[in-house]
């Protein structure tokens, strides 16, 4: 066979390199994205213009609230300052940044607080935990696991009564006729009933959107999966090492050694004779791999030997069928829960929420706390156990 020049490692790798874009670039195409599914996936939810006239809407009367009740915060704050004089000397910045504080406080307890809270509310873990504290003894509903799933939905009705509150702020009906006093309670609390009444449309746009977001990604999970089998097996596809054998060879013919081109030659032999010689190099470069697979057997062994000694404690199941720790634990752990979840059978393709969680594990176990302080990156980081 004809002699050549030898591709070095870093020659080889960039040549995998150029061989995996162009691959990607003229078969495959690019990696679908989020995005790309999105604006190429026909939308079900889409909100109608209605719901759209209703936001911008819901968007002017909440400004106009935000600044009637910036004008009660004012005199509120001074007020403050003024009773705090008498100890103290406040600057006339302090009470400047003071008042400003004050505003955006008041602001945030009017409509976002309606708003947020209302959503909070219907949250699904919310919600599950108020039905694991449903059957609470009366001396228990005192305790905040309790109270606190409860407390957005009182928070909602704490925000409607304080915008009614701003709303009542420098009213004056004394010495007015019935109509006059009919048009200034309308002037003064129609924005707040349209206010309330639209804060729940919110929840609704937000909702299509949850539901378009989570049919995009499940759309891209079934579009990406074959991109990335393709991507990943990529040497058994014809295509691929056609576009390999054609970078393999512009490689060879640029290697230099000493200001020459010894594979110039390359360039005007026949094809069956590059082909050989770049079959040659390839098995070359590929040496070994009969040898990494005796290794990684042997070690895939070892593995499964330890694994079979360590006999994985399993989770313990409750009468009412949810899950509790391995016995010898107090509490779930991120560790334990990551590998309860492995036990399962769950994957890090799933879309497993704190909602399900909390229906499928004992609440007095801290699972929800252990979900939250790092096994969720099991199915959004694909961590392993």
């Amino acid at each position: 066979m004809t002699t050549y020049t030898k591709l070095k490692d870093d020659q080889w790798v960039k040549v995998r390199e150029k061989t995996k874009g162009r691959y990607i670039r003229d078969i495959i195409g690019t990696r679908p994205t989020i995005r790309s599914v999105a604006e190429d996936l026909p939308n079900p939810y889409m909100v109608s213009i209605l719901e759209w006239v209703a936001m911008v809407v819901l968007v002017i009367l909440t400004v106009v609230t935000s600044f009637k009740v910036f004008t009660v915060a004012i005199p509120f704050s001074e007020q403050q300052i003024t009773g705090l004089a008498d100890y103290i000397q406040v600057s006339p910045l302090v009470s400047t940044l003071f008042a400003f504080s004050t505003g955006l406080l008041f602001i945030m307890m009017a409509t976002p607080a309606l708003i947020y809270f209302k959503l909070l509310d219907s949250d699904p873990g919310i919600v599950a935990n108020k039905a694991e504290t449903e059957s609470y003894p009366w001396m228990k509903r005192l305790s905040l696991d309790y109270i606190s799933p409860r407390l957005p939905y009182l928070i909602v009705y704490i925000s409607m009564i304080w915008l009614v509150t701003v709303s009542t702020h420098g009213a004056n009906y004394s010495g007015k006729p019935w109509w006059a006093q009919l048009e200034l309670a309308l002037e003064r609390y129609l924005p707040v009933i349209l206010e309330v009444g639209l804060a729940h449309l919110v929840g609704t746009v937000l909702l299509k959107r949850s539901q378009f977001q989570s049919l995009v990604r499940d759309e891209w999970k079934l579009q990406v999966r074959p991109w990335d089998t393709k991507l990943k097996t990529r040497e058994n596809d014809p295509e691929y090492n056609r576009i390999l054998f054609h970078v393999m060879r512009e490689g060879m013919i640029a290697i230099r050694r000493k200001k020459a081109y010894p594979n110039a030659w390359m360039e005007g032999a026949e094809p069956l004779e590059v082909q050989e010689v770049i079959v040659s190099e390839y098995r070359r470069l590929h040496a070994g791999l009969d040898f990494a697979k005796a290794v990684t057997d042997l070690g895939k062994q070892r593995i499964r030997k330890i694994q079979t000694i360590k006999n994985p404690r399993q989770a313990v199941i409750g009468a009412n069928g949810r899950r509790r720790p391995p016995r010898g634990d107090k509490v779930w752990t991120v560790a334990t829960l990551i590998q309860d979840f492995d036990d399962r059978g769950l994957t890090p393709q799933d879309a497993y929420t704190e909602g399900q969680l909390s229906l499928e594990y004992e609440p007095d176990y801290d699972a929800r706390k252990a979900f939250r302080a790092g096994a969720r990156g099991y199915f959004d980081e694909g961590m392993t156990p």
